[in-house]
């Protein structure tokens, strides 16, 4: 169920399923790692934090009626492991679709750019400009691969290029967070996770700012 209904803002941009990453160059923090480029815990976490704490942000994500207690574990500073492990499926697929863009030659252009801003303002009641800078810029950068993707190939065939990626691409998740199992194509929650939940990493642990959704974006 909550995977479904964080597919409402990606379904809202013409991107159904699909939702946020970001990307940094340093590996030692990496809470996902795609081939050469990864999602440091500190990204993954302000994520999740925007979620919980954003409510115009986590209706536009998720749908009406969501009350934050649901993505919260038992314990303090934890997450529901469903929704972490859906957050990281979703970055995945952001980091794979600049590979598949590249391999059909295509480029983000900043056309491109705008037209997700324009979409986002509509969805948020604050417009784009209320989300911390580094996630809207993360934000607008996958949306924008996934649009270019699906108008370039169609929707079928655009999910279809993406799975095939996955199913390839050398991906690696912290065992914080869980595991990549390659035939599910997702992360699945780390081997006896207590009540399906996962803890915050410490106030002190970042990592380098994000550099975008991946070093080939445009």
């Amino acid at each position: 169920m909550l995977n479904r209904r964080l597919a409402a803002l990606g379904a809202a941009l013409a991107l159904a399923g699909l939702g946020a990453t970001a990307c940094s160059n340093s590996s030692q923090t990496a809470a996902l790692t795609v081939g050469d480029e990864h999602v440091t815990r500190s990204e993954l976490f302000e994520e999740l934090d925007l979620i919980v704490s954003d409510s115009d942000f986590r209706t536009a994500a998720l749908g009406q009626g969501i009350d934050a207690n649901q993505l919260k574990g038992p314990l303090h500073g934890s997450f529901n492991q469903e929704l972490v492990g859906s957050i990281l499926d979703q970055r995945v697929r952001y980091l794979v679709a600049d590979d598949v863009l590249r391999t059909k030659g295509v480029e983000i252009t900043n056309d491109d750019r705008d037209a997700v801003k324009k979409q986002l303002d509509q969805l948020l009641p604050k417009g784009s400009k209320s989300l911390p800078e580094r996630y809207r810029t993360d934000l607008v950068e996958g949306l924008a691969r996934l649009t270019k993707l699906e108008s370039t190939l169609g929707q079928e065939q655009a999910v279809t290029a993406l799975n095939k990626a996955e199913a390839t691409a050398d991906i690696k998740v912290a065992s914080q967070f869980g595991r990549w199992d390659r035939d599910q194509l997702r992360v699945v929650p780390p081997a006896g996770a207590n009540g399906a939940t996962t803890t915050t990493a410490p106030a002190t642990t970042g990592g380098a700012g994000g550099t975008g959704t991946g070093s080939g974006s445009g």
